[in-house]
């Protein structure tokens, strides 16, 4: 459930059925500019527009992310910032503050100066398969840290999975994130919904696994550089999984078995049989990476050399 009212902005969403998680209010009319210099625009959609933003004080470098937040239908925004407020985690993006000017409200983040894993594999070229098993790791550790809160983030995708300065993964774009008694309506991108999500004779909320469904998906884009499907409409989406079968990765020589082995558990078809984000991070694929390598390899050369002499010196099965 969440509560609003426009007089104080205090509002109220259900941490699960028996107790309420209260957000602190943002404040009313205060002026954005007035502790901010906003430098350009770097990404729009249909939620509004990004743009890179300084503090005039600190200096510090963000993101501000500016959504329509009326009286009439504040919840979108509120949620969205809600959520990024509640999540704290190395893995999820961080808010450093919000206000609210002229029916918008501002949400300002930390600034993923690398961008999102499509616009990383335009400058580094190809994943290599121990960068996707150590994006795979931390996405699984923000995933498992939203869903132990009794919530699912519905739209897991290489463009919503964004890359820091310091090569930190950082799980984004919190505005789909649902309770799990609550999981009925359609989010995402077609092409990353999971089946029983569309499924047409669907009576009963679908869950968290969902977010594994999209993320073995999106593994296999980071693989092939491309989606392993796309979709114009939720009728042909729908259409396509009452007869077909997951799509597999292409080339398969050229990628480990365990590699192999996890799309294929996150890629199970039937709910009921796909793995749980715990029980992934418990998989070959990612339970060997060493804790230490908090730096995506292909930002770092002395961590890229690290890992090829982990993985050659008998402690992985990964491919370099």
């Amino acid at each position: 459930a969440l509560r609003s009212s426009h007089g104080d902005m205090d509002f109220v969403f259900w941490r699960s059925e028996t107790k309420p998680y209260t957000i602190t209010p943002f404040k009313i009319r205060s002026y954005p500019l007035e502790d901010y210099v906003f430098l350009k625009c770097i990404g729009k959609g249909y939620y509004g527009k990004i743009f890179k933003a300084r503090n005039r004080q600190t200096g510090q470098l963000v993101a501000v992310k500016i959504l329509e937040c009326t009286p009439e239908n504040p919840e979108g925004a509120i949620i969205e910032s809600t959520f990024l407020q509640f999540f704290e985690h190395q893995n999820v993006i961080r808010m450093v503050g919000k206000c609210h000017w002229k029916n918008q409200l501002y949400i300002f983040t930390e600034l993923c100066g690398k961008g999102d894993l499509c616009t990383l594999r335009t400058k580094t070229g190809a994943y290599k398969e121990t960068e996707i098993a150590f994006v795979t790791k931390k996405v699984l550790e923000g995933l498992h840290h939203i869903h132990s809160n009794g919530y699912l983030h519905s739209d897991i995708r290489p463009q919503n999975i964004l890359i820091s300065d310091a090569g930190e993964v950082k799980i984004a774009d919190l505005g789909d994130v649902t309770h799990e008694s609550l999981a009925t309506e359609i989010y995402g991108i077609y092409g990353y919904m999971a089946p029983e999500m569309v499924k047409v004779d669907r009576e009963y909320a679908y869950d968290q696994k969902v977010d594994i469904w999209s993320l073995g998906m999106m593994m296999i884009n980071m693989a092939e550089g491309k989606p392993a499907l796309t979709f114009e409409n939720i009728l042909l989406t729908t259409e396509h999984w009452v007869t077909s079968e997951p799509p597999t990765i292409k080339k398969k020589k050229k990628w480990s078995g365990p590699f192999h082995d996890f799309v294929q558990a996150a890629l199970s078809k039937d709910p009921t049989m796909r793995p749980t984000a715990e029980e992934l991070l418990q998989h070959d694929f990612v339970r060997d990476l060493k804790l230490q390598f908090r730096i995506l390899p292909c930002l770092c050369p002395a961590c890229q050399d690290a890992w090829t002499d982990f993985i050659y010196s008998g402690h992985s099965t990964l491919q370099p």
